[in-house]
C-alpha cells in the first residue's frame, strides 16, 4: 500500500512539473517570437515583414498583426479570419490574454499580445502557444505511468514476497523440527 501512494504521489507531481515545464517553454517560444515581430515592424511595415517570421511549428501554433482598430493586417497560414482576442495594446506594452480556445476543435492557445509602433502606424502582435502538443505529451506520459505503476508495484510486491520467504527458510525449518519431537523424544534437539 505504502508502495502504491507512493509511486501514485511522484506520478501526479512529474505529471505536474512536466505540464508547467512544458507550458513555460510553449510560452517562452510565443514571447520569444512575439518579440522578434514587435522588433522587425519598428523599423518595416507589416507589408515588408519577413515571412519567416509568421510561420508555425510545434510551439508557436497562431500569429496575428491586428491594426489601431483590431483588424487583422497580417496572419500566418492557417490563422482564424478573426481576432484571436479583440484588443488593441499600446506600443510598448505586453499583455498575457491567457487561453484562447477556438470553436470546432480549431485551435487551444495561450495568447501573448504586444503593442509595436511601425511606419504604418499602431499595431498588436497576438502570438498563440500551442497547447495542443503540450496536452498530448502529458496525457501519452500519464497513461505510460497508469500502465507501469501497477506494475511496478506488482514487481515490488513479488520480490518482497520472494525475499522474506527465503529469509524465514531456516525459521520455517526449525519449527518443522520442532513438530517432529513427540513427548517421548523429548531428548531431541533442535538445530539452531
Amino acid at each position: 500500500v505504502v508502495v502504491t501512494i507512493g509511486i501514485g504521489v511522484a506520478s501526479a507531481a512529474m505529471l505536474i512539473v512536466l505540464y508547467q515545464t512544458l507550458q513555460g517553454s510553449t510560452q517562452a517560444a510565443a514571447q520569444t517570437r512575439a518579440g522578434q515581430l514587435v522588433e522587425q515592424l519598428r523599423t518595416d511595415g507589416p507589408a515588408e515583414l519577413d515571412p519567416g517570421l509568421l510561420g508555425t511549428d510545434g510551439q508557436v501554433g497562431v500569429i496575428q498583426v491586428l491594426d489601431d482598430r483590431g483588424a487583422i493586417r497580417l496572419a500566418s497560414a492557417g490563422a482564424p479570419r478573426t481576432p484571436l482576442a479583440a484588443m488593441v495594446v499600446p506600443p510598448g506594452d505586453t499583455v498575457t490574454v491567457g487561453r484562447v480556445q477556438l470553436p470546432a476543435e480549431r485551435g487551444d492557445y495561450w495568447v501573448i499580445a504586444r503593442g509595436a509602433t511601425t511606419p504604418a502606424g499602431p499595431v498588436t502582435v497576438l502570438v498563440g502557444g500551442n497547447r495542443e502538443p503540450v496536452e498530448t505529451v502529458v496525457g501519452t506520459v500519464g497513461l505510460m505511468l497508469a500502465i507501469s505503476g501497477p506494475l511496478g508495484v506488482a514487481l515490488v510486491a513479488w520480490a518482497t514476497h520472494l525475499l522474506v520467504g527465503r529469509a524465514l527458510d531456516p525459521v520455517e525449518r526449525i519449527r518443522a523440527r520442532v513438530d517432529t519431537i513427540s513427548t517421548e523424544q523429548l531428548d531431541e534437539r533442535v538445530p539452531v
